[in-house]
């Protein structure tokens, strides 16, 4: 098959496409071939060896994909040969197969496209293990959640309306804030959204998020020196904004010394 293999860090260009050997089904396993995979900045991390999850080089990357089973372990119950599935794993979804224990396969979701389904798992577990497992959010909170424009912030804001919460959401420029609006408006949650803002707006315009949050969420990711601005502007909106008894919730973050 053919498969992305990462056999040493540096820039987008070290990547091609190599043969490699199938993988072999485990008894508890299941072989899935693979329609689509997600994209995530964890392997662009990986890629540049600041990924402490990364296993030892070299190894396929990805971390999702959606495709059929087919082939099935012999100690596998419940599942069927041509069963289409979401498969999370901590690599080897940039492959053409992937063979991962069945539990690591969730039945793919039949209104979604194969893209969609493949850009569903990481950023919509990240969200829902950090707003509903680490901060526990109730419907009656009022959360903020920064990087709200990238995967696992959009999945953040439709997570936080869906369960009652009044939201706001920062994004890094006029552009990603517009798209954050357009993005909810069109799902049809944006009742529960107060407002939109950039992170980089003047300080003073912000004085009304001051000790306004229940729980607040900084997803902003720094993995080069040059963007610690951004990371130290994040923080500041995000612990400036938290009231007595909040929750802050920091997720992603690697950062290059």
């Amino acid at each position: 098959m053919r498969a992305v293999v990462l056999r040493r860090h540096g820039p987008a260009e070290i990547l091609s496409l190599e043969s490699v050997p199938d993988p072999t089904t485990g008894s508890e396993q299941v072989l899935v071939a693979v329609e689509a995979i997600g994209l995530n900045f964890a392997e662009v991390l990986s890629r540049k060896g600041l990924y402490g999850w990364s296993p030892d080089l070299p190894y396929v990357l990805g971390m999702e994909a959606v495709g059929v089973i087919e082939e099935i372990g012999d100690r596998v119950e419940g599942r069927e040969i041509g069963e289409r599935v979401l498969v999370a794993s901590q690599f080897g979804s940039y492959a053409e197969k992937i063979a991962v224990t069945a539990s690591s396969a969730l039945p793919a979701l039949d209104s979604y496209t194969p893209e969609e389904n493949a850009a569903f798992g990481v950023n919509y577990m990240t969200a829902w293990v950090s707003l509903l497992e680490m901060a526990r959010i109730r419907h009656t909170d009022r959360v903020l959640v920064t990087a709200a424009a990238g995967g696992v912030g959009t999945a953040a804001v439709q997570i936080a309306s869906s369960f009652g919460c009044e939201v706001v959401a920062l994004a890094s420029s006029d552009a990603r804030e517009i798209s954050v609006q357009q993005t909810l408006y069109a799902m049809g949650i944006s009742d529960s959204l107060t407002s939109c803002w950039t992170l980089w707006a003047p300080e003073g315009s912000m004085s009304p998020l001051r000790r306004w949050a229940d729980t607040s969420l900084k997803l902003v990711r720094t993995a080069l020196p040059r963007s610690a601005g951004l990371w130290s502007q994040a923080m500041r909106s995000s612990t400036t904004s938290c009231g007595t008894r909040s929750r802050f919730g920091e997720l992603g973050v690697a950062c290059q010394e």
